[in-house]
């Protein structure tokens, strides 16, 4: 019996799947089942998919009516019952030593396993490391580049929430509250193709789906408070500024609703002790200048300086 599950999620990406395929054929690790849960494609993923995985018993293709990637992950979650499960994104690869280094980094009590990753952009690759606390808190809380112990998640129900964007924090951040221990594997062996249809560079009224995703987050007595409210000066105060940053259409105001947000929700957020030990320097001034609202000079500095920044 296989010991891992390989869930990729895909929608019309005839032109970019096969990569990733082979990046899992080519896998040093052979033990797998791979499923690929076709999300009504309506190009020519399916016959690619069918073509390139022949006859090899290790992948499955299943298709669905269209109903986004949440709802394609949480079939991929239905079906498999390997011991480890892990995700990859469609239009993303893998290095060849990706679930051998990620499975044989579990150790008694080791609940999660984690590897560093690139950006793979077009003419530039840029690596992210983290460390341990960096994973815990959700700091890049994508489900790829991630193997985790099948258990945990049908034990507690964890599911990804369907219909709204930030689907991968909900998910990963109740998931962190079950974990005990976690090892990372300080190499990148995940490639995450940056494109500008993703979440990160899209620009819409859905980045306020943010707001959705901690509702759900903060009615799990399992997150402790001083998590939520750190999680959300992260992924609201700076990513969902700096996302609404890039609208046409957007204000100092934008900034100011934001904030509101989350100072009715956590009058006090400026005293987590986690801005002090976890963020950058830049982060922290910028913080200091967001709790004293001053609102226009950050709405200047985002206008004319976010194509400078990187989250």
């Amino acid at each position: 019996m296989a010991q891992v599950s390989v869930v990729v999620p895909c929608f019309n990406v005839e032109d970019k799947i096969e990569r990733c395929i082979n990046s899992i054929k080519e896998q040093t690790y052979k033990d797998f089942l791979c499923y690929f849960i076709d999300d009504g494609s309506t190009d020519g993923t399916a016959s690619l998919i069918k073509k390139l995985i022949n006859n090899d018993q290790r992948f499955v293709y299943r298709y669905k009516s269209n109903g986004g990637q949440a709802s394609a992950r949480n079939l991929g979650l239905e079906l498999c019952d390997t011991k480890y499960i892990t995700f990859v994104d469609s239009d993303d690869y893998l290095h060849q030593d990706y679930l051998f280094q990620l499975i044989n980094s579990f150790d008694d009590g080791v609940d999660l396993t984690a590897c560093f990753f690139d950006r793979v952009y077009e003419n530039r690759i840029s690596k992210n490391e983290f460390n341990e606390k960096d994973l815990l808190l959700s700091k890049y809380p994508a489900v790829w580049g991630k193997m985790i112990k099948t258990s945990i998640i049908k034990k507690n129900h964890i599911q990804f929430p369907e219909g709204l964007w930030y689907e991968d924090l909900c998910f990963f951040a109740t998931l962190t509250s079950y974990i005990s221990e976690v090892n990372i594997v300080k190499k990148s062996l995940y490639y995450y193709i940056q494109n500008e249809n993703s979440t990160m560079y899209t620009y819409s009224d859905k980045i306020y789906d943010i707001y959705k995703i901690f509702d759900i987050l903060k009615k799990d007595p399992n997150i402790q408070q001083d998590t939520l409210e750190y999680l959300e000066i992260y992924h609201i105060l700076i990513g969902t500024i700096y996302r609404a940053s890039f609208k046409t259409d957007f204000t100092f105001s934008n900034i100011k609703c934001i904030l509101e947000y989350v100072e009715n929700r956590y009058p006090k957020w400026y005293k987590n002790h986690n801005i002090k030990t976890q963020l950058s320097g830049i982060y922290r001034i910028y913080l200091w200048f967001l709790q004293k609202h001053c609102i226009r000079l950050i709405f200047i500095a985002l206008k004319f300086g976010n194509r400078f920044l990187s989250l």
